[in-house]
């Protein structure tokens, strides 16, 4: 965790240094203040598959919402067949 026991000036002194950096890096953080100013790009590790959001953090909790919301719907309609095909 890049901002583990790092204080306000020093938080802001490493998102600077960050920043100015042109290559990719990788972090792993808590801090949703830092993963906001400093990702581009969300990778996840959901039930064994990795997916890659290339969107801010913000964006990617709105697109994971509505993944989310499309696999309810998709479970819901899966047990509704299946019940019906119980029934039958």
């Amino acid at each position: 965790e890049p901002t583990n026991h790092l204080d306000v000036p020093a938080i802001a002194w490493l998102e600077e240094a960050l920043s100015q950096f042109r290559g990719a890096m990788l972090f792993v953080s808590h801090d949703r203040a830092f993963i906001r100013r400093m990702a581009t790009r969300v990778v996840e590790l959901d039930r064994g598959q990795l997916v890659s959001f290339a969107a801010s953090y913000d964006r990617y909790l709105e697109l994971k919402e509505k993944a989310l919301e499309e696999e309810e719907r998709q479970n819901a309609l899966f047990d509704k067949r299946l019940k019906q095909e119980e029934a039958w």
